[in-house]
């Protein structure tokens, strides 16, 4: 079962400049196709953890009957993710204020 999220629609959050932040420190390594992790701002008060596939015009939310039910700080990461041009499937997890981003197959655009 899998769950879209409409890029064009999706409007930001509290957790999107942290996480932008986070991500342009750490690109080059994500681009190289390595595990990183970003600290954010607050402690989140879920936890969670979702494998995504990013396309060109949205995310699917792998495995889930609603993206809705997953953590804002990991739906931050895969907006801040589109934006900065990562496509392919990621396993993203939450725990405190600690985001792991872990790419399983990147596409570049």
């Amino acid at each position: 079962m899998t769950n879209y999220y409409d890029m064009t629609r999706a409007r930001g959050g509290k957790d999107d400049f942290a996480i932008e932040r986070g991500l342009l420190d750490k690109i080059d390594e994500l681009k190289a196709g390595l595990k990183i992790e970003i600290r954010i701002e607050r402690y989140s008060p879920w936890e969670g953890k979702d494998r995504v596939r990013i396309n060109s015009d949205g995310v699917y939310f792998l495995d889930k009957k609603d993206h809705t039910f997953s953590p804002v700080v990991i739906k931050a990461t895969v907006r801040m993710l589109h934006r900065n041009g990562f496509r392919g499937y990621f396993d993203i997890d939450v725990s405190g204020d600690m985001v792991t981003v872990q790419p399983v197959q990147k596409i570049m655009k």
